[in-house]
């Protein structure tokens, strides 16, 4: 009973001592959704490897939907953008707490198309609008260990974002997050 007291205790003084959180672009996620598929647990060969993912993103919402971006409210938003994210990663032969550690690093070419037809932001409104980049995305490192004990595999991974991509907080096409903004 007392170490559940004590565990309640020290979540109730890091809740109240815990700062603003600050999010990229609203709250918008930086990894793929999907990246860890069926079998992402089953330890690998050891050594090096390319993994290439071949991603397309194309959607649309029609002008009853309004979306903030910054000061700017837009409607009637299309938005298309391929991608070929490549993972150079490592995986050791020796174990780590029973596990067999991964690394990797992650980067890709990709373009975006984003149009609005209507936008508003102090002062003005605008018609139809329309941004296009190329180039890098951010890069996305990795950690990993992955256990295995028979059929079953599990596993335990750590990612992040390190913001180099092309990104422009007045444009509607980006390609990386951003640094933090407080931006709600």
């Amino acid at each position: 009973m007392r170490r559940v007291l004590n565990g309640l205790v020290a979540a109730c003084i890091l809740a109240v001592a815990s700062g603003t959180a600050f999010s990229d672009e609203s709250g918008v996620p930086f990894w793929l959704s999907g990246q860890y598929a069926s079998l992402a647990a089953v330890p690998t060969t050891p050594g090096w490897s390319l993994v290439s993912t071949a991603y397309y993103y194309n959607g649309s919402a029609d002008k009853t939907t309004t979306f903030q971006h910054g000061n700017t409210l837009s409607t009637g938003i299309k938005s298309d953008s391929p991608l070929l994210l490549l993972q150079l990663g490592y995986a050791t032969e020796s174990k780590f707490l029973g596990g067999q550690p991964y690394f990797g690093l992650a980067w890709g070419p990709e373009s975006n198309n984003t149009s609005v037809n209507a936008s508003l932001s102090q002062p003005a409104l605008s018609g139809s609008r329309n941004d296009n980049v190329s180039g890098g995305t951010d890069l996305y490192p990795s950690a990993s260990l992955a256990w295995n004990n028979g059929n079953h595999n599990w596993m335990s991974y750590i990612t992040g974002d390190i913001p180099v991509g092309t990104y422009d907080p007045t444009a509607l096409s980006n390609l990386g997050i951003g640094a933090l903004s407080n931006e709600v």
